[in-house]
C-alpha cells in the first residue's frame, strides 16, 4: 500500500513538474508563481516520502527533502532512480 502511495507521489511530481521545466527555459515565471505551482508536489513528498528519505536519515541513500522540486533537471538522475524504484514496486 504504501508503495502504491510513493508511486503516484513521485509520478503527480514528475508529470506535474515537466510542463514547468519547458515554461521555465522558455520564459522564466515570476519567483511567486514557481512557489505556488510546486507547494503540492512539495506537500506531498513532505507528507509521505521526507520522514525517512531526508537528509538525516538517508534512507537508502536518498534526501528528498533538500531537492528542488521545480528544478527537476538539475538532479534528473536522482529523479529518475526513484521513477525507475517506483515503478519496479
Amino acid at each position: 500500500m504504501v508503495r502504491r502511495l510513493c508511486i503516484l507521489v513521485m509520478v503527480g511530481v514528475w508529470v506535474g513538474s515537466a510542463p514547468y521545466t519547458r515554461l521555465r527555459a522558455a520564459s522564466p515565471p515570476p519567483p511567486q508563481a514557481a512557489q505556488t505551482s510546486a507547494s503540492p508536489q512539495r506537500a506531498l513528498l513532505d507528507q509521505y516520502c521526507v520522514t525517512c528519505h531526508n537528509e538525516r536519515s538517508k534512507i537508502s541513500g536518498l534526501a528528498l527533502d533538500t531537492l528542488d522540486v521545480t528544478k527537476v533537471s538539475e538532479h534528473a538522475d536522482v529523479w529518475e532512480k526513484v521513477v525507475r524504484k517506483l515503478r519496479a514496486a
